[in-house]
């Protein structure tokens, strides 16, 4: 979705200026290219701005996936403020994720691949089962430890590989 794509830019223009934001583009293979964020865009194109940023950055992937996390939940949190205020912790929140995603209109898109799923949700515990081309398991994971923070809780992430570009991801509450 455009969405993510646009804060991918979004995050690289704000650590690093404009001349960053479109040195990604370039890297990329995007130059000038917008995004509108209800419209979904290839997988390649995510890839090629992931790639063209970890570059930009000169960072792994796995650093650049969690500081992205990181940045995002602010973000997220005013934009999606409805969600937060309507959840009294991170598991509620996080259930809701998978209808969200569907919800979202590009969803109603030719193309649109339900990526996440509840698997199990009790007191102690929450499952995803999540499938991503580009292995945006860490960001999953990073992002949900931190609205777990956000919530004043404590998480354990562990992820399992299920086969390509799919994962397990289970969070333990022990806060």
């Amino acid at each position: 979705m455009g969405i993510i794509n646009n804060l991918l830019l979004q995050f690289v223009e704000e650590s690093r200026g404009p001349e960053g934001r479109e040195a990604v583009l370039e890297g990329a293979g995007m130059p000038g290219k917008t995004f509108l964020s209800e419209q979904l865009y290839p997988e390649e194109d995510w890839q090629k701005l992931v790639g063209a940023t970890v570059d930009y950055m000169d960072v792994d992937g796995e650093t650049a996936q969690k500081a992205f996390a990181r940045w995002c939940l602010p973000v997220l949190l005013k934009k999606f403020r409805p969600f937060f205020k309507s959840s009294r912790s991170a598991q509620q929140l996080m259930e809701k994720v998978p209808g969200i995603h569907r919800d979202f209109p590009s969803s109603a898109a030719e193309g649109f691949v339900d990526k996440i799923s509840v698997v199990e949700s009790s007191d102690a515990k929450l499952i995803y089962d999540y499938t991503s081309p580009n292995g945006l398991v860490v960001f999953l994971g990073e992002l949900g430890t931190a609205v777990a923070e956000h919530y004043g809780q404590e998480v354990e992430v562990e992820s399992r590989e299920m086969g390509e570009n799919h994962w397990q991801v289970e969070f333990k509450f022990v806060r």
